[in-house]
């Protein structure tokens, strides 16, 4: 099954569960013995677990920005980046712009599958 690895490490390190492959486009970091998807044969294979932060539309630009650099300086503290990494989270926060330019992105991509794919809701 496709799943965060960051949710199994601990079955996975106790023997549990086998990993075939990551959904990135590099190794995992606390299982670099594992090929990507892309390595195991499907090129261009691509699917990861991100997180963001988001407001309503109508949210004003002084208040984004505040949002913004408090979540930047939290997620640039020492323990914070030391803690991610000890479960395997990549911290790799992106400005309001960027951001918004990936989501979009990100839902023109799945919409595409799902439409191919023909899949409804139940």
């Amino acid at each position: 099954m496709a799943i965060n690895p960051i949710e199994v490490l601990a079955q996975v390190r106790a023997g549990r569960l086998r990993v075939l492959a990551v959904g990135s486009n590099k190794r995992f970091a606390l299982l670099p013995e594992v090929p990507t998807v892309a390595e195991s044969g499907i090129p261009n294979y691509e699917a990861t677990v991100w997180w963001g932060l988001v407001a309503a539309a109508a949210t004003p630009a002084d208040i984004i920005a505040k949002i913004n650099s408090a979540t930047e300086h939290s997620l640039a503290e020492p323990a914070t980046r030391e803690k991610a990494s000890e479960i395997g989270v990549v911290v790799d926060p992106l400005p309001p712009e960027p951001f918004g330019e990936f989501l979009r992105g990100e839902t023109a991509r799945w919409s595409s599958v799902i439409r191919a794919a023909n899949i409804k809701p139940d």
